[in-house]
């Protein structure tokens, strides 16, 4: 972890996604950042999300931009609908009446 700062942004750093194989003939600096914004005093919140990556040599570089630059669209696609799905689930159950149960008395 690079960086938290709690209820607002999360950064991660590696240099090691690589099979130790492979770290003698290429290199990878990748991040990854995740930031709460506030916004309307509060009321809404956006959430940004943030992916660089720099590697070397060249036929890596190649590689990643005709591999891990689709993989990483369709995850981070996936990704954000699902913070989506679960932000709008809760703020639903948030703003709903409680349900009564067959315990409340009538």
């Amino acid at each position: 972890m690079e960086e938290l700062e709690l209820g607002r942004a999360l950064a991660l750093h590696s240099t090691s996604h690589l099979p130790l194989s492979w770290r003698d003939k290429a290199s990878v600096d990748w991040s990854w950042a995740f930031v709460l914004l506030s916004l309307d005093g509060g009321q809404r919140t956006r959430f940004l999300f943030r992916s660089r990556w720099v590697t070397a040599p060249w036929w890596f570089t190649l590689g990643g931009w005709l591999g891990i630059v689709p993989a990483d669209f369709v995850m981070s696609r996936d990704m954000l609908n699902g913070v989506k799905q679960r932000a709008e689930s809760l703020a639903t159950q948030r703003s709903a009446p409680p349900a009564a149960s067959a315990d409340d008395p009538v």
